[in-house]
């Protein structure tokens, strides 16, 4: 398995990003597989029917790249500007038969671990495809947390990392992860997020955090590359 992830992170960090999406709602599933490919063409394969059947649903395969407990596993990523497409997508696997066969037939390369929903508090969108610096926190005041992001933001564009695109979702329905906000950092590559982690010990950032401190607890964070589905 690590060999197949280790191929796929390659794979995707040497491409390009060549769009950038927006939404309003996040469908995360989490897979373990033993074939990231296998799971990414048919992931592949999905986005192509849901284009035929005239289904508003897309989505895109995730890795960890770095992310402590986490690797070992993929997500798919399915994006929804608005409440009615997120239940489009939702419905089409129980109502669709084309979407349906395709989605039996990934049985034989994944297992499901886990769903969650969420929702954007800040919108920025992200790269695809792209590299992400994902964290998970609690927070005592929503409102100044989300102030301080958008601080976060203009820190990021005076400090050379203008590129950097920031969003922030909240949890919908997420089981372990109520109560959560999860901000997504989303780079073009992994060249721009190794500039990022150099600006992990610089006095802006370092500050930065420090003063968010009072009011947040981080839960977990990691780095995630997206894989080709096509």
């Amino acid at each position: 398995m690590k060999k197949l992830l280790f191929a796929a992170v390659a794979a995707c960090a040497t491409l390009i990003s060549g769009s950038v999406l927006a939404a309003q709602f996040l469908t995360v599933l989490t897979v373990q597989t033993d074939d990231v490919p296998g799971y990414a063409k048919f992931v592949g394969e999905l986005n192509k029917v849901w284009e035929a059947e005239n289904v508003p649903a897309s989505g895109t395969v995730y890795v960890p790249m770095q992310a402590g407990e986490q690797v070992g596993v993929a997500y798919f990523v399915g994006w929804a500007d608005s409440g009615e497409q997120w239940l489009a997508m939702g419905s089409s696997s129980t109502q669709n038969k084309a979407v349906m066969d395709v989605i039996a037939g990934a049985e034989t390369v994944r297992t499901r671990v886990n769903n969650s929903l969420w929702t954007a508090l800040i919108d920025g969108d992200v790269y695809e495809p792209g590299v992400v610096y994902v964290t998970n926190v609690t927070t005592t005041d929503t409102a100044a947390y989300l102030a301080a992001i958008g601080r976060l933001d203009e820190l990021m564009s005076a400090n050379e990392l203008d590129d950097a695109r920031v969003s922030v979702y909240s949890a919908v329905a997420a089981g372990d992860s109520a109560g959560q906000l999860q901000v997504i950092i989303s780079l073009p590559n992994q060249e721009r997020m190794a500039a990022l982690m150099d600006a992990m010990n610089s006095d802006w950032l370092r500050e930065f955090l420090a003063s968010v401190a009072p009011i947040r607890t981080l839960v977990s964070n990691g780095i995630f590359g997206t894989v080709p589905t096509e």
